[in-house]
């Protein structure tokens, strides 16, 4: 039996007549909300995912919110997941010219191959929260200089009843997080989209004349500014940040220990996927 797929009923602007109330009736006409949980959906900055339901009434659902002039779309989980997988070059060359003639993937397998400004759909620049991992070992009546004198003997006991943790007895496992600049290029070649990942210090874009030693593209914290100018013309999209995922996407994260923060790498590649979709479907490429 194959799994029932889902729609992700998302509101990309509200007609500028609307009141808060106006957008909670339309929610509560189009899906069948109750109205407390349309009133907290239309709470959200557009854009935004308001409701999720079975693939199959999403069309029904859409139809209302267009006849109420609601600018809205529907991508589905399986477009999502089908949705080509992120390259992560080691190096990304732009060659010379105002515009740039092109650029130069190099792939982490010593492949090369390029693409050009015209085949640039979107952009979409993020500062991602990575939850990271630092292990600890506390001290115990094992550790040389510790005296059972001073290690209290009901934490000692518990200790003692607890399975081992691997590693080693008393060994603490806490986690940090870290915000890393990543830039997704969705492309269009040969009909079929593809999709460019730069993350972290692999966002260097140097000309082709230049040494590898070049600092990252985001050093002077001006990326979106630098994206806009390298790439005229071209929707640069800075929306993650206000983007709340939904309940199936966090529940993701937390399985894959990265729900510390709604602005999570799994919720980024979801939202990257999906803001592609949704230009996809607005503009027709």
């Amino acid at each position: 039996m194959h799994p029932t797929d889902l729609a992700y009923i998302s509101v990309l602007a509200w007609p500028e007549r609307f009141s808060h109330r106006d957008r909670v009736e339309a929610l509560v006409r189009a899906g069948g909300l109750d109205p407390y949980d349309a009133g907290q959906a239309v709470r959200r900055p557009t854009p935004a995912v308001v409701q999720v339901c079975d693939a199959l009434v999403g069309d029904d659902i859409l139809g209302v919110l267009h006849r109420l002039g609601v600018l809205a779309v529907a991508p589905r989980r399986s477009q999502i997941r089908a949705y080509p997988d992120a390259v992560r070059p080691r190096a990304l060359t732009r060659f010379a010219g105002s515009p740039p003639a092109g650029f130069g993937v190099q792939t982490r397998d010593g492949g090369a191959w390029t693409f050009g400004r015209e085949d640039i759909r979107l952009v979409v620049h993020a500062r991602v929260r990575t939850a990271g991992r630092a292990v600890r070992h506390r001290p115990t009546p094992d550790t040389p200089g510790v005296s059972l004198v001073h290690y209290p003997m009901h934490t000692m006991a518990v200790r003692m009843m607890q399975e081992p943790e691997p590693g080693g007895w008393g060994m603490h496992t806490s986690r940090n997080a870290r915000a890393v600049e990543t830039i997704d290029f969705h492309l269009l070649l040969n009909g079929r989209p593809r999709l460019v990942r730069l993350s972290g210090p692999s966002t260097h874009i140097r000309p082709n004349s230049e040494s590898p030693g070049r600092p990252c593209l985001f050093a002077g914290r001006t990326c979106v500014k630098e994206l806009a100018a390298m790439l005229p013309g071209v929707r640069v999209d800075t929306d993650f940040e206000t983007f709340s995922p939904p309940p199936d996407v966090t529940g993701k994260a937390d399985r894959a220990g990265q729900g510390g923060s709604r602005l999570n790498p799994v919720a980024f590649g979801f939202y990257s996927a999906w803001a592609a979709l949704a230009d996809m479907k607005v503009r027709g490429w």
